[in-house]
């Protein structure tokens, strides 16, 4: 029950009409000079011992296009899958078909894609948000708290992960709920915070969004301070998933950030991010979360339209090739907002 109380009102909060749209045409679909490339798992070829056993064809595309970093960025999921699995970053952007079609001709690759680009759903524009909780009224949080606190006590052990912009580790209604494995997915060190010195530090609210999000999944409650949660006392994997210097509410380490909580014991990992298009890499983690009885939550997007919005759709079988036409809608549970109005 406290979970499940946990997914609805996070998901709630993560697509809440009083935001600011994020995603529009405007932004682009991908990820520009950046592509993903998977060898086949019975292959040898690995891309990182070069040039050694690298083949001279994939040498000569990486010199013609400007290769500048390949990284193994899934490793962390241990499987020969993601062992296989690379993001290859390059200068020549202007050819990334031709980057791509190149590398597909090479025998032991597997699939290469474009990098969908990720971005937040919302920015919060009422300092008085969390206090306005109108939402547990309409799904009858206080009900299934009574349940809660009956049945299974007062002290909540679900580990929510929380991948977002960063998350206010030392925030007064928040710390004592903080776990204590957290994560930078963009700076790869263990400090999930926002960033407190430099521009970002003093734009407004750019790096908040965590912060909000993990209140209302796990901030302390019962505790005569700021909001009640719906996980009371669950613990909160933060995840920071946005470089401190990003200026365009892009969250593009948010799959880094996934696998690593993924790997590190999370129960629960929530995405209020997303992106117009779909990544066979991206769709491989979601299923590898499942395959681990993790649950998996997802913001369906708060643009008023019926486009398909990614990771939420992840699991509908629409895509029409042969990994993505199985539909298993176990997979993520996608959720859209609601107003006072229900």
């Amino acid at each position: 029950m406290k979970i499940f109380r946990f997914i609805i009102l996070t998901l709630l909060f993560s697509n809440l009409v009083n935001g600011q749209t994020i995603i529009s045409s405007s932004f682009p679909l991908y990820e520009p000079g950046k592509i993903f490339l998977k060898i086949h798992d019975n292959s040898n070829l690995d891309l990182l011992n070069f040039p050694n056993i690298l083949k001279v064809d994939v040498m000569s595309a990486f010199t013609q296009y400007g290769v500048t970093l390949v990284e193994k960025p899934f490793v962390i999921l241990n499987t020969p899958r993601f062992d296989r699995t690379y993001r290859i970053s390059f200068s020549d952007t202007i050819n990334t078909d031709s980057l791509i079609s190149r590398l597909e001709a090479i025998l032991e690759v597997e699939y290469v894609e474009k990098v969908p680009a990720m971005y937040q759903q919302i920015i919060p524009n009422d300092p008085e948000l969390p206090m306005n909780q109108y939402y547990w009224n309409l799904i009858n949080a206080n009900g299934a708290s009574n349940i809660y606190s009956t049945v299974a006590g007062s002290a909540g052990n679900t580990i929510v992960a929380i991948v977002d912009d960063a998350v206010l580790t030392t925030h007064e209604d928040l710390a004592d709920n903080v776990y204590s494995s957290n994560w930078d997915a963009a700076n790869l060190d263990t400090d999930p915070n926002p960033p407190f010195i430099g521009p970002a530090a003093t734009n407004g609210n750019r790096f908040t969004h965590g912060t909000w999000v993990a209140g209302i999944a796990s901030a302390v409650t019962d505790n005569f301070k700021g909001v009640a949660s719906v996980g009371w006392s669950n613990h909160i994997m933060c995840v920071k998933a946005r470089a401190d210097n990003d200026v365009a509410n892009q969250i593009p380490f948010g799959f880094d950030g996934v696998s690593w909580a993924i790997a590190n014991g999370a129960k629960v990992i929530n995405m209020s991010f997303g992106g117009n298009t779909a990544s066979i890499t991206h769709y491989n983690i979601m299923v590898q979360a499942q395959s681990m009885g993790i649950t998996l939550v997802a913001s369906a997007g708060n643009s008023s339209n019926s486009n398909l919005n990614f990771p939420a759709a992840y699991g509908e079988g629409f895509l029409g090739v042969s990994w993505g036409e199985v539909l298993d809608r176990t997979l993520i549970i996608a959720v859209a907002a609601l107003d006072q109005n229900n």
